[in-house]
């Protein structure tokens, strides 16, 4: 009965028939597979990144930079663990085989049969098998060798990502192209400006304050005061309990800083509160700027006019 050593001894003995093309040595041969890794996981993060825009990539505070290099040390740490799984299996065969037997299971074992194949290698013995007849110039010969499994199955794989890409963007058309993306980022951008000028609105008083002239920014100020003028200023802002707002005349200044400053803090005395309290200073801008629209509206049944003629 053949013991699991001696059967893979016995394996041994065919493997040394197979002296495989590459001229290099074993450690120049470890190098090019080193190097050879080093490229795919570049072509890996390379990938990723590339297949991101900048939206998807800064994400949970992480630069562009940062992720490349953390996807880096990802693959590297893996690469290491890696390793060190087959250094400790080839110590494991060292302490059970002895020197001899271990170096040449290394050199020729599984792992190097797997590698020939993944190259492509074809061992010497069957290099005769390849010669092409009458390609012989000078004595140099030529061989008909095929494509390497790993290149073979990269270009496969491109064509398959292109037969993807046509049937998900043209055919189906459930992606986004080029254009239908910037769009789609521009208008994401317009969402985000208008956010941020509104926060930064929020940060005016009645020095800074400027009079907004946009219909969006003024229809925000009339309902605004459909909501919560009416009742004193009317409908039309002609006036009822409060003053007429249309035609001019203004007990506490006019312009847009004055009438800023009247909304912000009220004129307690005459019943009127302090909306500081009720609306934001972009909201109380909005307002007021509708009201200044109303200049010279004069609605019918308005108020006469109150207090002096206000002129910038």
């Amino acid at each position: 009965m053949m013991t699991p050593l001696n059967t893979m001894k016995s394996k041994l003995s065919v493997m040394k028939k197979h002296n495989y093309a590459p001229r290099a040595n074993h450690k120049q041969q470890q190098i090019a597979q080193r190097l050879t890794g080093l490229w795919l996981i570049t072509a890996i993060v390379l990938s990723l990144v590339g297949s991101k825009n900048q939206n998807d990539i800064v994400t949970a505070g992480f630069s562009n930079g940062q992720l490349f290099l953390s996807i880096i040390a990802v693959l590297l740490f893996l690469q290491l663990c890696f390793d060190g799984i087959v250094f400790s299996h080839h110590l494991n065969i060292l302490k059970k085989w002895g020197t001899a037997d271990a170096e040449e299971y290394i050199k020729n074992g599984p792992a190097k049969q797997f590698w020939n194949k993944f190259m492509g290698l074809v061992p010497l013995n069957r290099e005769k098998e390849l010669l092409i007849e009458g390609h012989e110039i000078d004595g140099i010969e030529e061989l008909d060798n095929t494509m390497p499994p790993w290149l073979f199955w990269l270009f496969n794989g491109t064509i398959i990502c292109a037969v993807i890409y046509i049937l998900y963007y043209i055919i189906l058309g459930v992606g986004q192209d080029q254009i239908q993306e910037y769009e789609k980022e521009m208008a994401q951008a317009k969402l985000k400006k208008e956010e941020r000028l509104k926060s930064q609105a929020n940060q005016i008083d009645e020095n800074t304050v400027v009079l907004l002239s946009s219909a969006s920014e003024l229809n925000e100020g009339k309902q605004i005061f459909a909501d919560n003028c009416v009742t004193c200023h009317g409908p039309q802002a002609g006036g009822s309990v409060g003053p007429n707002l249309t035609d001019g005349y203004w007990i506490h200044g006019g312009g847009i800083k004055n009438v800023f400053s009247t909304i912000k803090y009220g004129v307690v005395e005459k019943g009127m509160i302090a909306w500081k309290e009720k609306l934001s200073p972009y909201q109380i801008q909005e307002v007021a700027s509708f009201i200044l629209s109303l200049q010279g509206s004069n609605p019918e049944g308005g108020l006469a006019p109150a207090g002096e003629k206000w002129v910038e």
